[in-house]
C-alpha cells in the first residue's frame, strides 16, 4: 500500500499526501534531508529504494529539473510495479508544472495534481483478501462493503470474485476466495502480496469447526508473512454464537464481531479494515459521510423507482452534493446539486400551475412538501422490523419459486396457479414495506440534516 508521497524541489516540499501511518514527521523530515544530500550533485536521473524498518522508501531524482519524488510503501508492494508506476506518474507530473525564472517548480493546477496522486494510489491499490471455509459469509461481506459504482470483475469460480471497495476517496481491491476444500490448492497463490487478509468465520459453529481456521493462520504465516491478518466473527445474530474474544484466543489473531446481513454494519466493517491498514485519520473520518452518501443515492433511486414521487428527491440530492464535497469529489457534487436545482424548479413550476388552476389547496401542498418528523429512535426500530420482515419474505419467495419450478416439471397447473397467486401477494407485501421504509428513511434523514 502507498502510505505517503512527497515531491521535493530545492529542499522544499511542494506536494505531500498522507494515506496511512508510516514514520513520524520528524523522521520524514530527516529522511527528506538525507535523500536531498544524497542526490543533490548527481548529473543523472535515478530511481532507487531503501528498506527502512517495516516500510520501503522509493525515490526518483530528476537532475535536470532538480526535483525528487519520494514514496513510502509497505513491503507487500511489488518492486517492479512500483517502479513502473513512478515512471508513469513522473511523466504526467511534468505536464502539471512549469519552471519559474529562479528554476523553481510551479504547480499549474492543484486539483488536477490531486487527481493524479489518487490515480497513482489506485494503480498500487491495496489488496484485501477474504478467506474462510464455505458458507461463512465471505461473499455477503464483500456485497456489504463493495462500491457499486466500480465495475465488478468476475473471475473463475475456483478463485472467487474481485470487487472494488472504497474508503473515503480511495479505492481498494477485495478478493473473495472460494472456500470449498477442493479449491484449497489455489489459496496459497492468491493470498501472496496481500495488504490485509481477513479470515471470515461462522461464529455459530462448534468450537471444533472454528479451530479448523487455524489452517488459514498457518498458511498466511508461511506464504504471506508480511500481510496484516484479522478474523471476522460473522453471524453474531445467531444462537450459540461464540464471542470475538473466544475466537481471537483460539486463532491468536485480532477478531471483530459482525452481522454481515445487516446493512447498518457497513461502517463497522470498513472501520475494521481502515484500522488494521492504519489509514490516516483524515481518510478514516470520511467513512461515515461516504456510507451516508451512498445510502442517500440508494434512497433517491428507490424513491423514484417505487413511488415515482419527485418531491423528496431535491433535498436528498442536495445532501448528496454536500457530502460529495466533503469527500473531495467535486464532479459528483456539481452533478447532484445541478439535478437538485433542476428538479426543484420543475416542482415549483408545477406547484405554481396547480395553485393558479385551483386544483390543490395550500394546506395540501404544505403537507406534500414538508412531511411530519417522527421520533428517530422509533423510526430506526420500525425500519429494522420492516427490513427483517423483508428478509423473511425474500426467503419465502425463494422457496415458492423453487416449488413453482417443481410444479412446472410435473406439469401440475392447479398447484402452479395457487403458488403464483401466493407469490404475487408476497411481492406486493414486500413492495409496500419497501415504500414505508423509504418514507421513514426520508423523515429520518430530514431530521438529521435540519
Amino acid at each position: 500500500m502507498l502510505r505517503e508521497i512527497l515531491i521535493i524541489n530545492n529542499y522544499q516540499i511542494i506536494l505531500y499526501k498522507k494515506f496511512g501511518k508510516s514514520f513520524s514527521s520528524d523522521k520524514i523530515n530527516y529522511l527528506v534531508y538525507l535523500l536531498n544530500d544524497l542526490t543533490y550533485n548527481l548529473d543523472r536521473n535515478i530511481l532507487d529504494f531503501l528498506n527502512l524498518i517495516k516500510y520501503r522508501v522509493f525515490y526518483y531524482y530528476n537532475c535536470t529539473l532538480k526535483y525528487m519524488i519520494i514514496l513510502i510503501t509497505d513491503f507487500t508492494d511489488d518492486l517492479k510495479d512500483v517502479k513502473n508506476c513512478i515512471t508513469i506518474f513522473n511523466l504526467k507530473f511534468e505536464e502539471q508544472i512549469e519552471i519559474t525564472d529562479d528554476q523553481s517548480i510551479k504547480i499549474l493546477n492543484h486539483d488536477n495534481l490531486t487527481k493524479l496522486v489518487l490515480e497513482f494510489f489506485k494503480e498500487l491499490s491495496p489488496k484485501i483478501v477474504f478467506i474462510g471455509l464455505g458458507g461463512v459469509g465471505k461473499t455477503t461481506i464483500t456485497k456489504l462493503i463493495r462500491a457499486e459504482d466500480i465495475p465488478m470483475q468476475h473471475i473463475p469460480t475456483v478463485v472467487g470474485n474481485i470487487v472494488g471497495i472504497k474508503i473515503g476517496n480511495l479505492t481498494f481491491s477485495g478478493w473473495d476466495l472460494a472456500g470449498q476444500e477442493q479449491f484449497s490448492f489455489t489459496w496459497n497463490k492468491f493470498i501472496k502480496k496481500s495488504d490485509i487478509i481477513i479470515i471470515v468465520i461462522d461464529s455459530s459453529q462448534e468450537i471444533s469447526k472454528i479451530k479448523r481456521n487455524r489452517y488459514f493462520v498457518d498458511l498466511i504465516k508461511r506464504e504471506s508473512p508480511e500481510s496484516k491478518v484479522i478474523a471476522i466473527a460473522n453471524k453474531q445474530d445467531l444462537p450459540h454464537k461464540k464471542s470475538p474474544e473466544i475466537i481471537g484466543k483460539l486463532l491468536n489473531v485480532p477478531t471483530f464481531p459482525l452481522i454481515a446481513i445487516n446493512e447498518d454494519q457497513r461502517v463497522n466493517m470498513l472501520s475494521y479494515i481502515a484500522e488494521i491498514l492504519e489509514l490516516s485519520e483524515e481518510i478514516q473520518a470520511l467513512i461515515e459521510p461516504m456510507v451516508l452518501r451512498d445510502d442517500l443515492i440508494q434512497l433517491a433511486e428507490l424513491t423514484l423507482e417505487l413511488t415515482g414521487n419527485l418531491n423528496k428527491v431535491p433535498k436528498i440530492y442536495e445532501q448528496i452534493a454536500i457530502l460529495s464535497n466533503e469527500l473531495g469529489e467535486k464532479d459528483i457534487a456539481e452533478y447532484f446539486m445541478s439535478k437538485s436545482k433542476s428538479i426543484s424548479e420543475s416542482i415549483n413550476e408545477y406547484v405554481k400551475n396547480l395553485i393558479e388552476n385551483k386544483k390543490k389547496s395550500s394546506k395540501d401542498l404544505i403537507e406534500l412538501i414538508h412531511p411530519d418528523e417522527k421520533n428517530i429512535d422509533e423510526q430506526n426500530k420500525q425500519i429494522n422490523e420492516m427490513s427483517n420482515k423483508i428478509v423473511e419474505i425474500d426467503s419465502e419467495i425463494k422457496e415458492l419459486k423453487e416449488k413453482i419450478n417443481n410444479a412446472k416439471n410435473k406439469k401440475n397447473s392447479k398447484i402452479i396457479l395457487q403458488l403464483n397467486s401466493k407469490l404475487k401477494s408476497l411481492e406486493e407485501l414486500k413492495r409496500d414495506l419497501q415504500e414505508k421504509i423509504i418514507e421513514l428513511r426520508f423523515n429520518k434523514i430530514q431530521y438529521l440534516i435540519t
